[in-house]
């Protein structure tokens, strides 16, 4: 089975599920947007000097896993972070975490 990465488009800024490492947008849409309008991805570039091994496919990741937990006002264990970044966190994890945080009804974690 392949690896299923989260990443938020680099150019539209939407959640989107890829299975390779090197997609940066959600749709050829974007991809073609991304082309005639470099100044994002030199942005993106810029930032993976000031963090040493980034790149911006890991930088796109983060900004998608800081919004997943952000709308669900929960904090990913390291175990579940380190996955969710190597791509072996499965997609019904994903979701069962996502039902949770509207279970609460206020997306804290339950007591």
């Amino acid at each position: 089975m392949a690896k299923c990465y989260i990443i938020t488009c680099a150019t539209c800024g939407c959640l989107h599920e890829v299975v390779r490492r090197n997609v940066l947008t959600c749709s050829t849409r974007c991809r073609s947007w991304l082309k005639r309008h470099p100044q994002i991805l030199e942005e993106l570039y810029k930032l993976c000097k000031v963090v040493p091994g980034a790149t911006p496919f890991l930088l796109i990741q983060v900004q998608a896993l800081n919004t997943l937990t952000a709308s669900l006002s929960v904090r990913l264990s390291p175990d579940l972070e380190d996955r969710f970044l190597t791509g072996d966190l499965q997609p019904q994890e994903l979701s069962a975490l996502a039902a949770a945080g509207i279970h609460t009804g206020n997306g804290s974690q339950n007591e």
